[in-house]
């Protein structure tokens, strides 16, 4: 009897493993098929982004909310942030 649990035990945790194993390779796909719909630049100041470049890549921001994807270089993230901090110090301020 006892081998019989073992048995039903393995194969539900087995299943459990495969479930979420499919789970997480549908999640990767759904986000490579994001990267085809970056911008091609900035949704600011427009500046082009290079796709091959490393640097880039690390150095720009994405956000992507529902299915819609922005793409923000350094420079008018940054003026974003500063604006949103003097925002918040005047909202204290009143």
């Amino acid at each position: 009897m006892s081998n019989q649990l073992r048995k039903i035990r393995r194969n539900g945790a087995k299943k459990l493993v495969k479930d979420f194993r499919k789970t997480m390779a549908n999640e990767i796909k759904q986000k490579f098929n994001m990267f085809d719909r970056i911008p091609e630049g900035c949704m600011i100041c427009n500046t082009p982004f290079d796709r091959n470049s490393k640097e880039m890549a690390f150095s720009w921001k994405v956000f992507v909310k529902q299915d819609e994807i922005r793409l923000y270089c350094p420079e008018c993230f940054e003026k974003g942030e500063k604006m949103v901090e003097k925002l918040k110090e005047m909202k204290d301020g009143v």
